[in-house]
């Protein structure tokens, strides 16, 4: 028991001495808010010790910060002040140099050799057109020149000479006019087969215009016949050349592509990951690749109305190796009627079976 009286005196001499450096702790920190009164009215201390300290290390940061900002600004204004000077020198030695110079123009002011100089740009140019005009001149026309003594005078000339030659042409077009009177009602009398021959020739172009005005109301025809046709006979299958239209979509794109969707306005499709894309945000190959696919469900779904055999006469000339392959295999997995696909591209030969091949140069009439 003594043992633990001595540990229990030694522990309470223990928190004796910790309260009284508690205590002067807490008297020493508040003499330190205490000097922190003179910025009352920006700097509110409030809360526990803790919150004061913070609100403390703030303040003396936002203040570093802000002294630092002026000092930045202090130098940044130095350093314009300093560019300035060296602009007002540069100004001031620019000035002295234009000043010199007007000086050896005789002149004292930049509109007046503006002037100046403009005036002479002027008198070179007549100086220039006068020495091409003198070249051009010959020598009999430079004396006929010479006869006159201002360019009032050669405008008169000029003038006069307008008149006469108006005079002249007026005169001739009145002989022409009866010329070509006479000469009409000469050639009316002696050639009137050749006007019953244009007058045949005219019949000859009407009935021409007749015949090409039924041929193209006939082609109007047929093409909303067979317009009107298609319609019919895919009324009531839309369903099913979707589900098609899909499915060769699908095997085109490597199944990068999974769904195809008519709206009234667009064509959307929906990628693997689920992404909706409208057909004008596809990029040309994959369009490419969609409109095929549109071609061939049309066709497959259509077979069971009207068997016709298919033509595909190079479709695929902007697909690379792969999609090519892709479309290839289609073509030949569709089996809904005889397929015809024809191509000048020699490497496309290798995705079908020698036994299915036909080479035409080799059969050409020659």
């Amino acid at each position: 028991m003594q043992a633990d009286l001595q540990q229990v005196s030694q522990l309470q001499r223990t928190i004796a001495r910790r309260q009284q450096q508690r205590q002067s702790g807490d008297a020493e920190l508040q003499r330190y808010f205490e000097q922190w009164q003179f910025a009352a009215p920006v700097l509110q201390l409030q809360g526990t010790a803790a919150q004061k300290l913070m609100q403390i290390t703030n303040f003396v940061a936002a203040a570093e910060d802000q002294v630092n900002r002026s000092q930045a600004q202090v130098s940044e204004r130095q350093r314009l002040q300093h560019v300035q000077q060296d602009y007002q020198q540069q100004l001031t030695a620019s000035q002295k140099t234009l000043q010199a110079f007007l000086k050896t123009a005789n002149v004292t002011t930049t509109e007046a050799f503006e002037r100046q100089y403009q005036a002479s740009q002027q008198a070179q140019q007549r100086e220039t057109q006068l020495t091409a005009v003198k070249q051009r001149l010959s020598e009999s026309e430079r004396q006929r020149l010479a006869q006159f003594d201002s360019v009032a005078a050669i405008e008169a000339a000029v003038e006069t000479a307008k008149a006469q030659l108006q005079s002249l042409m007026t005169k001739r077009d009145g002989q022409l006019k009866q010329q070509s009177e006479r000469a009409y009602a000469i050639e009316k009398k002696g050639h009137s087969v050749a006007y019953q021959q244009l007058l045949q020739r005219r019949a000859d172009l009407e009935a021409e215009i007749e015949r090409m005005t039924d041929d193209w109301l006939t082609n109007q025809l047929l093409i909303k016949w067979i317009d009107q046709t298609l319609v019919n006979a895919s009324q009531g299958r839309q369903p099913q050349i979707l589900k098609a239209v899909q499915q060769f979509f699908a095997v085109l794109t490597d199944q990068r592509y999974q769904q195809v969707t008519f709206t009234d306005e667009t064509v959307q499709v929906t990628r693997a990951d689920g992404i909706v894309f409208d057909v004008g945000e596809l990029s040309g190959g994959t369009a490419e690749q969609l409109y095929v696919a549109l071609r061939l469900a049309f066709t497959q779904v259509m077979a069971d109305q009207i068997q016709l055999p298919m033509i595909v006469d190079d479709s695929f000339v902007n697909f690379d190796r792969q999609r090519t392959a892709r479309a290839v295999k289609l073509l030949t997995e569709m089996g809904n009627g005889q397929v015809l696909y024809l191509t000048a591209n020699a490497d496309n030969l290798a995705f079908v079976a020698a036994d299915q091949t036909l080479n035409l140069t080799n059969l050409a009439v020659k």
